[in-house]
């Protein structure tokens, strides 16, 4: 289980990230619409919100989810969980 842990933990790392490299989308709203009325324009201008996941890098790595449900599902089961966790079917 901690080795499935840690193989996820490494896949999904970014190693040059940095959250300050990023604008935040609440205030970068404000300020469209803020830009917007001091100009008195109709259409407000939005910026793109470059925190929103990636779902096509996710689907990249399928193959670890997937691994990793099995590894919780079959934990579990030893454990004498009559149900698997979070809705899996796992067979």
């Amino acid at each position: 289980m901690i080795q499935v842990t840690k193989l996820l933990i490494n896949n999904l790392t970014i190693n040059d990230f940095d959250f300050r490299d990023f604008e935040n989308p609440s205030l970068q709203k404000f300020y469209s619409h803020l830009q917007a009325h001091a100009l008195n324009e109709k259409d407000v201008v939005f910026r793109p919100d470059l925190l929103e996941p990636d779902v096509e890098g996710f689907n990249s790595f399928k193959d670890v989810f997937d691994l990793v449900r099995e590894t919780v599902a079959l934990d579990c089961q030893g454990e004498g969980y009559s149900d698997y966790p979070f809705g899996m079917n796992v067979k």
